[in-house]
């Protein structure tokens, strides 16, 4: 599947409970917000339509994603989970021409273009995920048949359940840094001198 007829999902509305120190995405990491490492990583790559799903309150948030060129989905409801991101982002792909959709997170700032483009690379159809030791992680995309079923997910796992049942699916190996995600305060720390 060509990257410039896929739309990148960088989703960005999460509640992160977790996090102790104000919004997660806006805390510094490596000498930018922490979600600039994912902005960065989508607008170096070609894709067709840049999306980002934000809540409705965090201005300077809306702001950082609105100035790279970014069209921007409001989540009135991110206490439903990821699931609900996922599919008001598709209810807006859908009326596009885009094959596929490609779904980032926004607090994985080790993501890269090269993981896009291989992701792409690999399937014309179907879905295609990250994989690290064993388990699936986002990146991830999916072509333009699984739009309908995107728009029906529901909670944390939605997306995930789509995967298991997945007739055409290629998995993508990443290195244990790429998979870094950041949930909590302390693994700000701990990832800064990540190599």
């Amino acid at each position: 599947m060509k990257i410039d007829t896929i739309t990148s999902v960088v989703l960005a509305s999460g509640l992160s409970k977790r996090f102790s120190e104000g919004p997660k995405l806006l805390a510094p990491f490596l000498g930018k917000p922490l979600c600039a490492h994912a902005i960065d990583a989508v607008i170096a790559t070609p894709f067709m339509q840049k999306i980002a799903v934000v809540p409705a309150d965090n201005h300077e948030l809306r702001h950082l994603f609105e100035v790279k060129g970014f069209s921007l989905i409001t989540n009135h409801n991110p206490s439903d989970g990821i699931g609900s991101s996922i599919a008001l982002a598709v209810q807006t792909v859908a009326n596009t021409k885009a094959a596929g959709m490609m779904i980032v997170l926004a607090d994985m700032p080790f993501i890269k273009p090269a993981h896009f483009i291989a992701l792409s690379d690999r399937i014309s159809a179907g879905c295609a995920t990250c994989i690290n030791q064993n388990q699936q992680l986002p990146p991830v995309l999916f072509s333009r048949e699984y739009f309908d079923k995107l728009q029906k997910i529901q909670g944390d796992k939605g997306a995930k359940r789509l995967l298991q049942q997945a007739t055409t699916l290629v998995e993508i190996a990443i290195t244990s840094k790429a998979a870094i995600d950041i949930d909590e305060l302390k693994d700000i720390t701990r990832h800064l001198y990540t190599q």
